[in-house]
């Protein structure tokens, strides 16, 4: 069986990463960012912290993720 090039395998999120990084930048589709911190994730969310709020994330809406250029996994 061949595999269909318009088709993009995602890979899950290094959620132990997320954690010791501490601060990171979710980037999502609409190409819009935010700076948070991760609380807890699962299979589907990540529940984060930025600016004092709480936030759910569905993990499907996560373009891309920045972590800090000092962090190093």
């Amino acid at each position: 069986m061949g595999t269909d090039t318009k088709t993009k395998a995602k890979l899950p999120l290094d959620i132990e990463a997320l954690t010791q990084a501490g601060e990171f930048t979710i980037t999502f589709s609409d190409d819009k960012s935010i700076r948070c911190k991760l609380l807890h994730a699962d299979a589907y969310n990540l529940r984060v912290e930025a600016d004092n709020r709480r936030l759910l994330i569905p993990k499907h809406s996560i373009k891309y993720v920045l972590l800090p250029t000092s962090f190093s996994p």
